[in-house]
C-alpha cells in the first residue's frame, strides 16, 4: 500500500493547524497504521514538539521529518514504507503551502469561526481549485475542519457550514468535516512536553474528537 498523504494547511496561523496534525499522526500510528508526520513549517513547532518528546523519554510512536519546497520528491521513500503521511503546513508561505497540495491526497483546512480566517480560507481555496481545474479531476481532496468551537456559541457551530454553502457552486465543491475540535486548554497541556490526547484519561473529550478525526480521515481515504 502506497502512503495517503494527508495536509494541514491554512495559511493563518493560530487556527489548531498543528496541534491537528500532531494528534492525528498519534491517533492514527494508535490504531494501528505506520505514520510519518512531515514537518514544512519554517518555524518548526512539529520539531519542537518530536524533540521535547524524546527528552522527556517517551516512546516514538511514528517518524518526524522535515521537509521543504520540493517534498513531493522527497516523500518518495515514505510513501512506500507508511500508511499515513500527516503534513504540518507553514502558515503565510504559498510556495511551501502549493507544494504541499500537490503532494497531498486530502487537504484538510483547519479554521475558527472568524473573518480572517475565512479570508485566509479562500486564498487556500483559490490554490486548490487552480489544481482541480489544471489535473482535471478532485485531486487532492479537500475538507474544512472547524477548530476551537465555542460550544456556547451557535455562530461557532454553524460556521463551516455556512462557509461550505458558500463554496458550493465549484465545480468539485469543498465540503465541511463532520469531526469538530472545542475550545479546551487539554489540548495544550497535553501538548506540552512533546505529549498527545492520548496521554489523557480514555473519557477525555479532547481525545475523543481527534479520534473522530481519524476515523474520519481513515473513511475519507478508502474512498479514493
Amino acid at each position: 500500500m502506497v502512503a495517503k498523504v494527508i495536509s494541514f494547511l491554512n495559511q493563518k496561523g493560530g487556527c489548531g493547524k498543528t496541534t491537528s496534525a500532531v494528534n492525528t499522526a498519534a491517533t492514527l500510528a494508535d490504531m494501528g497504521y505506520t505514520v510519518e508526520l512531515v514537518n514544512l513549517d519554517p518555524q518548526g513547532t512539529a520539531v519542537d514538539w518530536a524533540e521535547s518528546r524524546m527528552a522527556s523519554d517517551r516512546d516514538a510512536a511514528f517518524r518526524v521529518s522535515s521537509m521543504g519546497v520540493n517534498v513531493q520528491k522527497e516523500l518518495g521513500g515514505a510513501k512506500q514504507a507508511n500508511d499515513f503521511i500527516i503534513i504540518d503546513g507553514a502558515p503565510q508561505a504559498s510556495k511551501l503551502t502549493i507544494a504541499a497540495m500537490k503532494a497531498s491526497d486530502l487537504v484538510i483546512i483547519p479554521l475558527q469561526a472568524t473573518q480572517a480566517d475565512a479570508w485566509s480560507t479562500d486564498s487556500t481555496i483559490d490554490f486548490i481549485a487552480e489544481l482541480h481545474e489544471m489535473r482535471e479531476r478532485e485531486h487532492p481532496v479537500a475538507r474544512l475542519l472547524p477548530t476551537r468551537i465555542l460550544k456556547s456559541s451557535k455562530e461557532s457551530r454553524t460556521f463551516a457550514d455556512a462557509l461550505e454553502k458558500g463554496y458550493a457552486d465549484m465545480e468539485f465543491p469543498i465540503k465541511a468535516m463532520k469531526s469538530r475540535t472545542t475550545q479546551r486548554m487539554d489540548y495544550q497541556r497535553a501538548f506540552e512536553g512533546g505529549g498527545t490526547v492520548l496521554d489523557l484519561p480514555a473519557e477525555n473529550q479532547s481525545r475523543h474528537e481527534i479520534k473522530m478525526l481519524a476515523k474520519e480521515i481513515v473513511a475519507i481515504a478508502e474512498e479514493m
